[in-house]
């Protein structure tokens, strides 16, 4: 009670692993009609989930999808695996497993993540509404050290996604339509803010 009023918290009730099989598809999309889930997070790496994208027609859900960033799990990478081979398996060619996370090159996540989140936006006919990660691996200690990796979510927060930037800073950000110009290479320019700070 804030001023003799109230105070309402919205909660947000986001489903994972959306794209991953057709029964968990079923199951969201059934689950986000009801109201019951607010969000969803796609995981476009998983095999045939850009299928799955059109045959449950999730361009229908664009504002309320957002990514799971993979690197780990059933998937293997979306970008050109010449790019990426830090990612990898070398003999199944699929993303390994959480240790195999200590060999992956910090500059290849940026690459497989930014061609992750274009790939969605290509999907759901615009860009997605938020940014998470499968097995919470961009709290890998690794990527952390290196990238740091909770600031490339927070800056490709701000470069990508629907919507109002991350909450921790106001900033300017780039649309969606910068992104698909600017990534030919696979590496987005670094954003910088127009504000008066930068994210």
């Amino acid at each position: 009670m804030t001023g003799g009023g109230s105070t309402m918290t919205r909660l947000v009730i986001n489903a994972d692993d959306l794209g991953l099989s057709d029964g968990i598809c079923k199951a969201i999309v059934e689950l986000m009609d009801s109201g019951a889930v607010s969000s969803s997070s796609f995981m476009v790496a998983a095999p045939g989930a850009a299928e799955r994208a059109k045959r449950w027609h999730l361009e229908s859900y664009q504002g309320r999808v957002g990514v799971h960033l993979q690197l780990t799990g059933w998937g293997k990478p979306v970008a050109d695996l010449k790019r990426v081979p830090s990612l990898i398996h070398n003999e199944t060619l699929m993303f390994g497993s959480k240790e195999h996370l200590l060999r992956t090159n910090p500059e290849e996540v940026e690459v497989e993540w930014t061609r992750q989140i274009e790939l969605t936006g290509d999907l759901l006919g615009g860009p997605p509404s938020h940014l998470d990660s499968h097995h919470g691996v961009h709290r890998s200690p690794h990527l952390i050290l290196s990238i740091p990796s909770f600031r490339l979510l927070r800056d490709m927060s701000c470069r990508y996604v629907a919507g109002a930037p991350n909450s921790m800073q106001k900033c300017d950000r780039f649309t969606y339509a910068d992104l698909r110009r600017s990534s030919g290479n696979g590496r987005v320019a670094r954003w910088e803010s127009r504000a008066s700070g930068s994210c």
